[in-house]
Formats: structure tokens, sequence, C-alpha cells
């Protein structure tokens, strides 16, 4: 019964929401993909129930963020017809402040899943034998330890920002304006969240193509997975010992930022 409870949902999901199926797509004619004896961790086997729904708030925020920035949101607005001030609150920019104190949740929820995945890659104890902190002589070596270190920083400034904006209103000019949306508040911290995400990211697929590398090479990857791997070998080679990592960071996050690391969306 569990297992016809489970295939029913994943029925429901494929149907009514096209991202679940974005994993098996980029894992599709892998040779690394392989039946797990024992279940392994939720980072790993419940991508499409995690990040789906950010995926699907992705989706519905276009229409709210066209129809915003296509409004009409002076004041007074004044009917060019008959002459007539309509003195309103257009300016008020709540729907875009929810809008973007709801993106910083799932900025959090995905800098969580990325320390995880990151957390999986690196340990030695999970990582299906590849060398502790992702280095050929981990002894000598640090490896990806330091970079470990920085993503979960990151992690826990994004989950600081993700608190809302918009409920810290407070009056001001005289009570003219006695709540504000607080929306600009909403746009700088979800910018500053979303650059620490897209380094975070950044970090998760450099020490997963260097597992890719220490696994065997990008020969067996799936077909949406390779032209990833790819994009991320563009702008930093293999890690055989210690170097200094940041620029690589940076140019992969530059990378991710200009939509071009392949893979499919």
């Amino acid at each position: 019964m569990c297992c016809e409870l489970c295939w029913a949902r994943w029925r429901w999901l494929s149907r009514h929401c096209k991202r679940p199926r974005n994993p098996t797509r980029l894992l599709e004619g892998s040779g690394y993909v392989t039946e797990s004896p024992i279940q392994r961790c939720y980072s790993l086997r419940c991508v499409p129930q995690g990040l789906g729904p950010a995926w699907e708030a992705l989706d519905a925020a276009r229409a709210v963020i066209e129809r915003e920035i296509n409004s009409a949101n002076d004041n007074p607005l004044v009917d060019p017809e008959s002459g007539a001030l309509y003195r309103a609150g257009n300016f008020y920019g709540g729907h875009i402040s929810r809008l973007l104190d709801t993106l910083k949740l799932d900025f959090a929820i995905e800098a969580n899943w990325a320390n995880a995945l990151f957390a999986v890659l690196v340990d030695a104890k999970f990582n299906g034998g590849l060398p502790a902190n992702l280095v050929p002589d981990p002894g000598i070596n640090s490896g990806f330890k330091g970079m470990q270190l920085s993503i979960t920083s990151l992690t826990c400034a994004i989950r600081q920002m993700a608190g809302p904006s918009s409920i810290h209103s407070l009056p001001t000019e005289e009570y003219n304006q006695d709540v504000v949306s607080l929306g600009m508040h909403s746009a700088v911290t979800a910018a500053d969240a979303l650059e620490c995400l897209r380094n975070a990211t950044a970090m998760v697929l450099l020490a997963a193509s260097q597992a890719v590398d220490l696994r065997g090479g990008p020969e067996r990857l799936g077909q949406g997975s390779r032209p990833v791997y790819d994009g991320v070998r563009r702008v930093a080679k293999f890690l055989e010992a210690d170097r200094p990592q940041e620029d690589a960071i940076s140019a992969l996050a530059g990378e991710i930022q200009a939509g071009r690391m392949g893979g499919g969306n």
C-alpha cells in the first residue's frame, strides 16, 4: 500500500508539475546511476518534493511581476479624457514585497539543500568511497574543507535574510505613511540572498565536478549533467592539490547568472 501511495503521488506530480521530471532528464543516459541497497538521505531522494515547490513559486511569480511592472503606479492618476484626478494607493508595493519575501524563503530552503549536498559529497562516510574532502591526498591537502565552511556560512546568511521585510512597517511622515510595504527592503535583501545562493550553488557544482573526476570521469554522465560538468570545467580545473578557489567560485557564479551552464531549466 505504501508503494502504491508513493507512485500515486508521483503520477499526480508528473501531471500537475513539470519540475519533478527535471532530475530524471538530467540523469538520462548516465552510467553512474545505480540502485542503492539502502535508503539514501533526503537531499538525494526528495528533490522533486523538496525543491519542486520553489520552482512552482518562480513560475507563479512571473505573472505578478509582469502585472506590477506594467501597471500604473502614479499618484494621483489622471484620466486623460475627463481630466479627473484619482488619489489612491497604486504606488504601494505590497504585491512585490510579499512576493519577494516568499522567494527569500525559497532561497533559504535551496541553500539548506546545497549545504546538505555538499556535506554528503565531502564526507568519506557518505560519499561512496571518494576521498575525504574530495582531494587525492586528503592527509596532505585540505581539498574542499574550506569551501564547506564557506557554504555553511553562506547558508546561515541566507537564512538570516529570509525573514520577511513586509511585517516591519512603522508609522512615519506624521502618520500619512502609517503603514508601508517595505518593498525596496524586501527587494534588496532578496537580491543579496540570491547572490549568496548563486555562490553556494557554484560551490556545489565545483565539488560535484571534482567528485565526477575522482569517480571515473565525465564520459559516463547523463545527457543533462554532462553540459553542466563542461560548464564547470570551462572556468575551473580539477583540484590536484590545495590552491585558492575564490576566482573559480566567482567565475562560475557569473556563468550561472548568465544562464550559460546548460543542462536545461
